[in-house]
C-alpha cells in the first residue's frame, strides 16, 4: 500500500480505543471517564490548593461541570472537601481512600495500556513519538502546561 495515509483520522481511531478503555475502567470503579480524570488530577495536586478554576482550565470544562463532578466525588466518597481557611475561594480537596486505591489501580491501568501501546518501541523510538506529538499539539496551539 503506498497511498500516503491522513494522520488525523488515525488520531482519531487511537483517541477512541483509548476514551472506550478508560470509560470501561472508569465504570468498573463506579465512576464516569470525567470524574476518573478529575480524580487523576485531584490525586497529582494533594497538598495544594485546588480551586475549580485549575480544574476547568485543564479539562476544559465549565464552572459548572467542574461543580457538578466534583459533588458526585464527595456524594461517593471519593473526596472530602472544605473551604480553605486563608482563601475562601480555594477549596481543599482530600482524597479518601476509597480514591486512593482507585487512583492506585487506575495507574496500573493506564502503565498497562502505555506499555501495550509502545510495544516494540526502542526508548529513542518512544522519545521520538512523543516529541512529535508534543509538536503537533504546539501546531494547532494546545498549551502544554
Amino acid at each position: 500500500m503506498n497511498e500516503l495515509c491522513h494522520i488525523g483520522p488515525l488520531i482519531k481511531l487511537l483517541n477512541k480505543e483509548f476514551e472506550q478503555l478508560h470509560s470501561e475502567k472508569a465504570s468498573s470503579m463506579g465512576l464516569t471517564p470525567a470524574q476518573l480524570f478529575v480524580l487523576h488530577y485531584i490525586a497529582k495536586h494533594q497538598g495544594e490548593n485546588i480551586c475549580h478554576r485549575d480544574i476547568e482550565k485543564k479539562f476544559e470544562l465549565s464552572h459548572a461541570t467542574v461543580s457538578g463532578i466534583i459533588s458526585r466525588l464527595d456524594a461517593k466518597d471519593f473526596i472530602i472537601c472544605f473551604a480553605d481557611e486563608n482563601d475562601r475561594r480555594f477549596r481543599n480537596i482530600l482524597l479518601t481512600e476509597k480514591a486512593k486505591c482507585c487512583e492506585d489501580e487506575m495507574k496500573k491501568h493506564i502503565e498497562h495500556y502505555e506499555a501495550q501501546l509502545v510495544s516494540g518501541f526502542s526508548d529513542e523510538e518512544k522519545q521520538l513519538l512523543i516529541g512529535f506529538i508534543k509538536r503537533m499539539l504546539e501546531n494547532v496551539n494546545v498549551d502544554l502546561k
